[in-house]
């Protein structure tokens, strides 16, 4: 479970450029954390899911959703706020998994695609296209 997160200020030159100068970040120093599950909520455009990928990819997770052995890549949108940020662990969880809402059918794609290649996975098969085809009439 991740403990704490701090903001390495000291390495910031400009707090005026992409991702330090949104709110979120901009006046962001540490969180400490207490409890399993944490909500982030705010308004559009503050800076909530830069800073929650951030910190997925700092623990070594796919920018856009997955896990650690499940990683792929359609463009690359992250910011440098990674590289500034020092998180605590307490209690390594064995796996770790980033859930995006608007990548998680990125991920149906691709989990798809193995499906077409690995023959051990055809079982889930027709799950995966009932999920693909809920979630394209959600998005329309």
């Amino acid at each position: 479970m991740i403990s704490k997160i701090i903001l390495d200020r000291d390495k910031i030159d400009n707090y005026k450029k992409y991702p330090f100068n949104m709110p979120v970040v901009k006046d962001f120093e540490k969180l400490i954390l207490n409890s399993p599950v944490t909500f982030f909520v705010g308004e559009n455009g503050v800076g909530k899911s830069t800073f929650i990928e951030a910190i997925a990819v700092n623990l070594g997770l796919p920018k856009e959703g997955g896990t650690e052995n499940f990683m792929y890549e359609t463009n690359d949108t992250t910011s440098d706020l990674k590289d500034y940020l020092k998180i605590k662990i307490d209690n390594k969880p064995r796996t770790k998994f980033f859930l995006r809402t608007e990548s998680f059918y990125n991920i149906l794609l691709k989990l798809k695609d193995l499906l077409k290649k690995t023959t051990f996975l055809v079982c889930l098969g027709r799950t995966v296209e009932i999920y693909m085809n809920a979630h394209i009439k959600r998005l329309f």
